[in-house]
């Protein structure tokens, strides 16, 4: 979807390949068929006739979310959710929709969420029909103040500042073991990108700098990725072709 909204002509990838570049960087055989069966079910990948392997419809809507995410709204989200007790599958799944969105639960129906797009949210969500639920508000004003007490708690942005520190140092020594525009340097490319998306862009706390310094390694990481693809695409196209066509 990366090269697709980069104006790409490429097709899903083929299960071939997507098992050749888990086997790539050391899963197993049996591990990816396992991988790959539990997503299946849980409707997040499509096998298609045994050949090609698409988003579902959940996922397309993340990644969606996320390959728009600016970085530039400087607004805070607040989502307040109405349900009943009798609810308590919609309940579940909004709370698991919010939370991978970046949303971090204040109260029992209370949901914030610094930077977030109204629209994109409400795109994601109307396409999982839980649109209904919930009402969202912005707010460009400062925190109550018993509330940024409690930031570092919430978030736990000590561990955070670490781990942010660790990636960022790592990102750069992973993307300078080969050429972006080598073979091996857009594997690389789509392992980081993959692994940066699952493990540090929906999790990591997203804050204004005054709260939380660490966030400019998040943006920074964000910018880099996005930059090599804008800069590689046309390369990326033909590589992506020729491992996953």
């Amino acid at each position: 979807m990366v090269l697709q909204s980069l104006g790409c002509q490429v097709a899903w990838p083929t299960l071939k390949g997507v098992k050749a570049y888990a086997q790539r960087f050391g899963h197993s055989e049996s591990a990816i068929r396992t991988g790959l069966s539990r997503a299946n079910k849980a409707g997040l990948l499509q096998v298609q006739d045994s050949r090609q392997v698409a988003l579902g419809q959940d996922l397309q809507g993340f990644v969606r979310y996320f390959l728009k995410e600016p970085f530039a709204r400087d607004t805070f989200s607040l989502v307040l959710t109405r349900l009943s007790a009798s609810q308590a599958t919609a309940r579940y799944h909004l709370h698991d929709a919010l939370t991978r969105l970046g949303y971090v639960k204040m109260l029992p129906n209370a949901y914030l969420r610094y930077g977030a797009d109204p629209l994109a949210l409400e795109a994601v969500l109307q396409d999982k029909s839980l649109q209904q639920y919930l009402y969202a508000f912005e707010t460009s004003g400062p925190l109550p103040r018993q509330l940024e007490a409690q930031l570092e708690q919430i978030y736990d942005l000590q561990a955070w500042a670490e781990r942010l520190n660790h990636f960022s140092t790592d990102l750069s020594l992973f993307l300078a073991q080969a050429p972006p525009d080598s073979p091996e340097g857009y594997l690389n490319y789509l392992f980081a990108r993959s692994s940066f998306h699952k493990n540090i862009m929906t999790c990591a706390p997203y804050l204004p700098e005054a709260y939380f310094a660490e966030v400019r390694l998040l943006k920074a990481s964000y910018q880099r990725l996005g930059q090599m693809a804008h800069t590689h695409h046309a390369v990326f196209c033909q590589l992506y072709q020729r491992v996953f066509g």
